[in-house]
């Protein structure tokens, strides 16, 4: 998805990151000076009313997952807390981008993706993107289904700034912005050390590698001084702690520095 958002601004569908939500919908207008922002969307510090809990059967995000209406259920989010300010977990916030997108570009998500990402990539294989119902939106927060082959070559896009099968897919330098930590924002009252722009990112050996983190160990790690990039595909060792930073990343981390060693 943040992939996707700096093709959009590159091509003059979206203004910028600043650009305002309420233009897109009026339903995320806040009262007063401060506005929710595709930034604030993308460094998961919205303060949307989305309930995360997995564990309760009645969240927003259990119904998201198995429900079969996503699109009447993203009408009912609102902004409830002040942007720009905490870091919270929401697959609420990926949805709105990709409601964005789709409202700024004129085509479903999937379309975009292949036309834009997919095949500019040079991808093996077709990939699969889950809906919960056949008209309905796609679920942009999971579900995107491909080869550890073609995943590598996302992670080639990013280590590379953008640059991928003799073209420049994404620009540079908005890869530069999306895969720097988010520090202006605080979690568990400490500024962010783990999140850029719907990048994950994590230390070894005192040097930052961003990653992409799927469910239960599915992972894409950019190792950027050693120009490599692995891939993890299998099941998590740990699944009960999972934000900010798994466990298990350290673990693969360390057997991917073998690996390249």
């Amino acid at each position: 998805m943040a992939l996707l958002i700096g093709i959009a601004i590159e091509e003059g569908k979206i203004e910028n990151l600043n650009q305002r939500v309420d233009i897109f919908f009026p339903q995320y207008k806040i009262e007063g000076d401060t506005a929710l922002r595709i930034i604030d969307l993308m460094a998961m510090s919205s303060g949307l009313s989305w309930d995360e809990r997995f564990m309760n059967p009645l969240s927003d995000i259990a119904i998201a997952y198995y429900g079969s209406n996503l699109d009447s259920l993203m009408k009912e989010q609102k902004v409830v807390d002040m942007p720009a300010k905490k870091w919270k977990y929401q697959c609420g916030n990926t949805m709105v981008l990709l409601m964005i997108l789709e409202k700024a570009t004129g085509v479903p998500i999937y379309k975009y993706a292949e036309q834009k990402l997919w095949i500019p990539i040079g991808a093996t294989h077709e990939a699969y993107w889950g809906k919960n119902s056949e008209n309905g939106l796609a679920k942009a927060f999971c579900c995107f289904y491909a080869t550890p082959r073609d995943f590598c070559k996302l992670g080639l896009l990013v280590l590379n700034r953008g640059y991928y099968n003799g073209k420049q897919i994404v620009p540079a330098s908005f890869i530069d912005t999306i895969t720097k930590l988010a520090t202006w924002i605080q979690y568990q009252n400490k500024n962010v050390d783990f999140y850029g722009l719907h990048f994950w990112i994590t230390k070894y050996h005192k040097v930052q590698i961003p990653y992409f983190s799927g469910m239960f160990g599915q992972y894409i790690f950019v190792f950027p001084e050693q120009n490599a990039v692995v891939v993890r595909f299998g099941e998590m060792i740990n699944e009960l702690k999972v934000l900010p930073n798994p466990p298990d990343v350290a673990l693969y981390l360390k057997v991917a520095d073998k690996f390249i060693k």
